[in-house]
């Protein structure tokens, strides 16, 4: 796929995903036909390289938004990629730039929403159908993700919108004020979530020595 060719907006629609990738390598399967799997093609030069987080918080908050449109319940966007529903994953992005001149010359947005399928290969994973109880429409509901995706990025273009957004983001973030189990460099500690800094890493409040550190996606790994 040439990026660079491509108009801003384009919409890449993948019927079948065997190949999905996510952050840490993980990949994973989506059954044909039964799940909305696609990229957007963006060019977000109007936004910093330090600051190339707020397109992923932008998108994070287009897909809660459209999940709430659909009543979801327990609803939320776990840092830094992930949409849950309750404890279990309902879907994923992945953010992939470009960088020209020291800036951002174009992003695909890879993402995968589970909605019909039904069966899955491991326990913690869950789809609209099972949520809500019945199929739904996928050309309604890739109608309904694109709005709400328009929506969201038009904001973060818009000059004193990125706080609401940083807002909005940690009031709807998985685990946040929480204590619970994380393993970072192969040691387990009990820590809380309070926050994220500028460029996204993950702000976690240490239980024992009430040290507070920030963490890379690659730095910590969720546990329970």
């Amino acid at each position: 796929m040439q990026q660079e060719n491509l108009p801003e907006g384009t919409v890449i629609i993948t019927n079948r995903q065997i190949m999905g990738r996510g952050q840490r390598g993980n990949s994973w399967e989506a059954d044909s036909g039964q799940n909305l799997t696609f990229s957007i093609i963006l060019r977000p030069r109007f936004l910093p390289i330090q600051d190339q987080f707020l397109l992923n918080i932008s998108i994070s908050l287009a897909i809660s938004d459209f999940l709430t449109h659909l009543q979801l319940s327990g609803a939320a966007i776990k840092w830094p990629n992930d949409l849950y529903a309750g404890s279990k994953k309902l879907g994923g992005i992945l953010i992939e730039s470009s960088l020209k001149n020291a800036q951002l010359e174009w992003s695909v947005v890879g993402i995968g929403i589970n909605v019909n399928q039904k069966d899955f290969m491991v326990p913690t994973a869950t789809s609209l159908a099972l949520e809500l109880g019945q199929e739904q429409s996928l050309q309604q509901l890739l109608d309904l993700l694109l709005k709400a995706l328009e929506v969201r990025y038009l904001q973060l273009r818009q000059q004193g919108g990125v706080q609401g957004l940083r807002r909005e983001y940690l009031d709807r973030m998985y685990w946040l004020g929480e204590w619970h189990e994380f393993e970072s460099a192969g040691t387990c500690f009990t820590g809380k979530i309070v926050g994220i800094d500028a460029q996204g890493k993950l702000a976690v409040l240490h239980q024992q020595d009430e040290q507070l550190l920030y963490y890379s996606i690659q730095q910590i790994r969720y546990l329970s």
